[in-house]
């Protein structure tokens, strides 16, 4: 049996990656072949951090929440004080915190010092990459020294779409043995159940923010390479017929025109989003870059059509279902809008039996079963 360590830290921040990191853990308790060890390490977060690790342990089954308090390492390090003993002084080695592991499973920020243990890292995307004026410079600064490090010591990666793949390979340099792709999933917990979508607790939702008409809805940050500008531009000719509702944190660079139907909501809880996901008329979601698009899964599930990009990995995950754009055209997304406004009955059918089957290709089953092979592969090769 394989004794796996994987960096719990990420689950301080709430983002996808966090939802990745915690969802796999947990499909990867259940995997026969493996023995979990988790490692975590916050100063300021310590409270926040040990919430999240309650909650990660609430997911598993009650004979693996044992094993998860009983293999559970916490140190008192921030991420950047760890980056710092990692990185250049190398010390706080992973292997004197957790001696049973053969190979660690690291966050792709942070990287262990130890010389002689089997690596495998998940990366994805290279967004902070491709469009370095996004990030903190002292961000992309860490990102590259920890993917100098991954290279350095042979270690495997995982990548969540051909698309991070084929960057990971051409931008890093990568050779294509060590990059392994394996599908994510929707989160364990992402999807309401039926009982909760009824049009009695939509109504409510709609008076709540004031939803007069149907509506086009985007989920994510209010960031550059989500391409919000070019979106509102192909909605604005449709702007008296139907809303486009913005959900996301605010981020930078925000889009300039405003309208009354245009509505931009941040924090909302699960029920909400889920509620406002199942009655929109679609996702409208043409980003210049992603590593996934989780919510382009999150839309299928609660029979939702998406209007998504051409040029990055949302095409695979949207794939035949999917009504896919040039997102440098505002006519091509405004032609996008129109198709899904347009479609007869028997066309949103067989819209809706093409979502439903692109939904069961991705699984946390699926990807726990390969990412148990990519380990198989790290301790083959580290040893051969």
């Amino acid at each position: 049996m394989m004794k796996i360590g994987i960096d719990l830290t990420s689950l301080l921040y709430g983002r996808g990656v966090s939802r990745y990191t915690s969802s796999l853990f947990t499909a990867l308790s259940e995997e026969p072949d493996v023995k979990l060890f988790g490692y975590a390490s916050s100063h300021r977060g310590q409270k926040k951090l040990y919430q999240e690790l309650k909650q990660l342990e609430s997911t598993l089954s009650p004979s693996q929440q044992k094993v998860f308090q009983k293999n559970l390492t916490f140190q008192k390090f921030s991420p950047k004080l760890n980056w710092l003993f990692w990185h250049y002084l190398k010390i706080n080695p992973i292997k004197k915190a957790i001696p049973k592991i053969d190979l660690f499973h690291s966050w792709d920020y942070l990287q262990p010092p130890d010389n002689d243990l089997p690596l495998v890292s998940t990366i994805h995307d290279l967004a902070i990459l491709k469009f370095p004026h996004i990030a903190h410079p002292e961000v992309l600064a860490h990102h590259r020294q920890s993917w100098k490090i991954l290279k350095r010591k042979n270690a495997h990666l995982i990548v969540v779409s051909q698309h991070t793949k084929d960057d990971v390979i051409n931008l890093l340099g990568f050779p294509e043995h060590h990059v392994h792709l394996v599908y994510e999933a929707l989160p364990l917990d992402a999807i309401l159940p039926s009982e909760q979508l009824s049009k009695k607790n939509f109504l409510q939702l709609r008076q709540k923010y004031t939803l007069n008409k149907d509506y086009f809805l985007f989920v994510g940050n209010r960031e550059p390479r989500k391409n919000l500008q070019r979106l509102i531009e192909a909605w604005w000719p449709l702007r008296e017929k139907i809303d486009l509702v913005l959900v996301g944190a605010k981020g930078w660079n925000e889009p300039k025109l405003k309208h009354p139907n245009l509505k931009i909501l941040q924090h909302l809880d699960n029920y909400d989003l889920g509620l406002l996901y199942n009655f929109a008329q679609a996702l409208t979601y043409p980003s210049l870059e992603e590593g996934f698009g989780l919510p382009i899964l999150e839309a299928y599930a609660y029979r939702t059509p998406v209007v998504t990009s051409l040029y990055t990995a949302t095409a695979e995950v949207a794939g035949e279902a999917g009504v896919l754009v040039d997102p440098y055209s505002i006519k091509s997304i405004n032609q996008g809008l129109q198709t899904i406004l347009n479609e007869s009955k028997l066309e949103k059918q067989a819209r809706q039996e093409k979502m439903n089957k692109q939904l069961h290709k991705f699984s946390w089953k699926k990807a726990a079963k390969a990412t148990v092979k990519v380990y198989q592969k790290a301790l083959e090769d580290h040893h051969a």
